[in-house]
């Protein structure tokens, strides 16, 4: 390995960050958003890794381009961040003290209208406990503390994470109060169908769902689209059409139940943490918390 190489060893930790956010993302702008800070900023700490390593980047109208170097740099650079993430596992999980923080993910859904007057009364429980709560549809990783403690729809897969199965959420069809109003709400899938819909746009979940019940639909059934679960229970709301979603989000929007006849739709919730953190105090209090109240909260 050349001097350049061997050079690595001896940047800081934010240097490094910003070598692995270039390599990702392709550009100091998207690399600075991924970062959370300036643009700039990144063009600086690549000053200044260029200044220790060499060429690491060509400019291209098209971004940036890893030369052979950067290349070389990626595997030992990832090794240093999977480090640099233990040791702060290490840490936090033996910190023992009450107050501090604890960062929350969940989707934007829950985030939205489930979790924030569970998180009120946690905050009144324990006040000296300061919560981030980072609302995103995009799995966060739980190995490397982009989160304490994740609340998802899905089983985490990766090792040393312990997740709990904490309920079912119910889905169901429901309607905006106007359009309730304004129209006598569907009995049967065939009155469903003469009515707005609203679905999904990129993803054919409905579709598919519609034709476990025996019935053929396309894009063209659902007159507005969205995938934005927030925006998606907003639309309702205001009236554009019939959709399906959890009934913890259609109680917080005070949306109308459709009387239609259908299978139990259910989502699984699911609390986990990284193992390490889990024996933080703090973490562990919240998280038990979110276990014992989100259960009574997303069931129908």
């Amino acid at each position: 390995m050349d001097d350049h190489h061997s050079n690595l060893n001896s940047g800081d930790w934010d240097l490094v960050r910003t070598f692995l956010a270039l390599i990702e993302a392709g550009s100091l702008s998207a690399a600075a958003r991924q970062l959370g800070v300036s643009q700039p900023t990144v063009g600086r700490q690549l000053d200044a890794l260029e200044a220790r390593l060499g060429v690491l980047f060509a400019r291209t109208s098209q971004g940036l381009l890893a030369t052979a170097t950067a290349l070389d740099l990626v595997e030992p650079a990832q090794r240093m961040a999977s480090s640099w993430a233990t040791m702060t596992r290490l840490a936090t999980g033996r910190a023992e003290s009450i107050a501090g923080t604890v960062r929350l993910t969940a989707s934007r859904s829950v985030s939205t209208y489930i979790l924030p007057p569970i998180l009120a009364e946690l905050r009144l429980q324990w006040p000296e406990i300061e919560l981030e709560l980072v609302a995103s549809d995009i799995v966060q990783d739980l190995l490397r503390r982009d989160a304490d403690i994740a609340v998802r729809n899905v089983r985490p897969t990766q090792d040393d994470v312990i997740a709990r199965k904490v309920g079912e959420m119910a889905i169901g069809l429901f309607a905006g109060p106007d359009y309730a109003t304004r129209r006598p709400l569907p009995t049967t899938l065939d009155e469903l169908l003469t009515h707005e819909l609203i679905g999904f746009d990129r993803s054919d979940e409905l579709i598919r769902g519609f034709a476990n019940q025996g019935v053929v639909v396309d894009r063209g059934a659902f007159s507005v689209r969205c995938d934005d679960h927030v925006v998606l229970v907003e639309l309702i709301a205001a009236g554009l059409g019939l959709g399906f979603v959890s009934l913890a989000s259609a109680r917080a929007r005070g949306l109308v139940s459709v009387p239609l006849p259908l299978p139990p739709l259910h989502l699984p919730v699911w609390v986990a943490t990284h193992q390490e953190v889990h024996t933080s105090r703090r973490i562990r209090v919240i998280a038990d918390a979110l276990v014992a109240t989100l259960a009574t909260r997303i069931a129908s």
